[in-house]
């Protein structure tokens, strides 16, 4: 196995059946309210036609399409995409299977959205760049981009290194640390006999990092808001960084 391959926790963790467990607690109330919120405050012509990228199981396509949108989600995961077409596909709400590196179109959408920290994961920090010249390449002219991220002076003061969480009989044991410029992850656990160990690596991008990216891309950015409230950013007390930009 190359290294690459072998750094690329995200292509096994997140097809996992334990990944699923330990965040089977994400609030839909939370997803719906914030997509309420969003959509509020841009406006969008209806129907328009969206991108959820890195659109996991499809909770925030299906509030979109609920929307009256057109919705394509697209995530790495062949489970998330398997559930996501099972629940939530249909005319004008459909998925498939993708790897945000690569190319998913050109002049496609007039607004792409990236929510829930679905970035980052990358060693090499140029995949980063690459990922928001695809989305330029795929936005529609004066095309909306909505980007929410961790935000990382947050977490730097906020991190708690250790947790444990507890699903049915299944305990997960957690530990945080920051190391080489990301927030890394650590989940161990034992079940049916067997020791299982799983790590999380999330690259701690500032917003001085998005918005030279933006800037080496073309994407104006139109707005900034620190919460699922669409609450003012502040960089020592907000828990998100949600970027709204638009392309040329």
């Amino acid at each position: 196995m190359s290294e690459t391959n072998k750094n690329e926790w995200f292509k096994t963790w997140f097809d996992s059946e334990y990944y699923h467990l330990l965040y089977n607690n994400r609030d839909e109330k939370e997803a719906e309210k914030f997509i309420h919120n969003i959509l509020n405050h841009l406006k969008l012509d209806t129907p328009s036609t969206l991108l959820d990228l890195g659109c996991g199981k499809g909770r925030h396509s299906y509030q979109l399409y609920k929307h009256k949108h057109h919705v394509h989600g697209i995530d790495l995961s062949k489970e998330s995409i398997e559930f996501a077409i099972d629940n939530f596909g249909q005319d004008n709400l459909t998925f498939s299977q993708g790897d945000m590196r690569n190319s998913f179109g050109n002049a496609r959408y007039n607004c792409i959205m990236n929510l829930f920290t679905s970035y980052g994961y990358f060693k090499d920090i140029n995949e980063n760049e690459k990922i928001i010249n695809n989305v330029v390449n795929a936005l529609a002219p004066k095309g909306i981009f909505v980007q929410d991220f961790l935000n990382a002076e947050w977490v730097k003061t906020t991190l708690k290194e250790k947790e444990v969480q507890v699903r049915g009989d299944l305990v997960f044991n957690i530990n945080r640390k920051i190391e080489d410029g990301f927030v890394k992850k650590h989940i161990e656990f034992e079940t049916k006999g067997e020791s299982y160990s799983f790590q999380e690596e999330v690259r701690l991008l500032s917003f001085t990092d998005f918005k030279n990216m933006y800037h080496n891309q073309g994407l104006e950015i139109l707005d900034i808001f620190g919460s699922y409230n669409l609450e003012k950013y502040n960089p020592q007390k907000s828990p998100r960084l949600i970027l709204i930009s638009q392309s040329n």
